[in-house]
This record gives structure tokens, C-alpha cells and sequence, in this order.
């Protein structure tokens, strides 16, 4: 038995919010690098600059107005660009 889903079907405004403020710990509407780093599970303990190093990239490519943390906004966009790849 086959199981398909239309992402399309699950990427609502609703849902996109309600993963961003999982995300968002400090619940002040914008996602840190630290936030980032930690809804990934990014732990390098030997190379710590690779931890930093991955994360700048992330947010880098999702930040679109590059105050360095990402807005609910921004994660959408990013999430529907992913989802439409």
C-alpha cells in the first residue's frame, strides 16, 4: 500500500505558524541563530565553527532583509520555495 501527501495540502499559514512558534523559544516572533541551531540539533562539540558556520549559511539564505534572525515571513517564504522545489 502506497501513501501519498499533497505538501501543498499541509503548507498553510496555520501550520507554518504553528511550527514557527515551536521554534520561536523565546516566543519574541523572530527565529535566532541559537533557535535555528537548536530546532536542527546541530552539535559538533569538537568544531564548534562548523555549528556557527552551517547556521550564518541558513540564515543567511532565509533572512531576506539580513537583520540576522528570521521572521515568520521569511520562514514562510523559505518553506514554500522548499516545498515547490
Amino acid at each position: 500500500m502506497r501513501f501519498t501527501v499533497d505538501l501543498n495540502l499541509l503548507v498553510t499559514d496555520q501550520n507554518l505558524k504553528v511550527a514557527f512558534d515551536f521554534f520561536d523559544k523565546d516566543k519574541n516572533g523572530m527565529l535566532s541563530q541559537d533557535e535555528i541551531k537548536e530546532a536542527l540539533g546541530v552539535y559538533d562539540p569538537d568544531h564548534p565553527e562548523n555549528e556557527n558556520n552551517l547556521i550564518s549559511k541558513i540564515v543567511k539564505e532565509i533572512d531576506l532583509n539580513g537583520d540576522g534572525q528570521v521572521s515568520f515571513e521569511e520562514f514562510k517564504q523559505h518553506m514554500i520555495k522548499v516545498i515547490d522545489k
